[in-house]
């Protein structure tokens, strides 16, 4: 929770099943994978107010492969397979609640 002019409910979630590391020989080369990687990210604003913006972003993907190298050429590539993405930004304001500023500056 935040308190500063309002109160926010905030909530992040990370995780991934598998992940590996490979670095091979010569100057920065390498490998990242992660396998079945989600991300979660809610705002809710103070409902006791008359508001409720509710603001979610969620992310999952199956595997996300990044690799690197540097004098042997190709600088970065990246797969991803299976990307999932969450958008909802939901607001549900009482019209009769009087206030001294907008709701968007709370």
């Amino acid at each position: 929770s935040i308190n500063s002019s309002g109160h926010k409910n905030l909530n992040i979630e990370a995780g991934f099943a598998k992940s590996s590391f490979e670095s091979k020989g010569g100057i920065v080369g390498g490998t990242i994978d992660v396998n079945n990687l989600n991300g979660f990210f809610s705002v809710c604003e103070d409902p006791t107010l008359g508001q409720d913006p509710d603001h979610q972003a969620g992310l999952r993907t199956s595997a996300l492969e990044t690799k690197i190298d540097y004098m042997g050429s190709s600088i970065i590539m990246t797969r991803l397979s299976q990307l999932q993405l969450l958008l909802k930004d939901e607001w549900h304001v009482d019209p009769d609640t009087q206030m001294d500023t907008p709701l968007a500056t709370n």
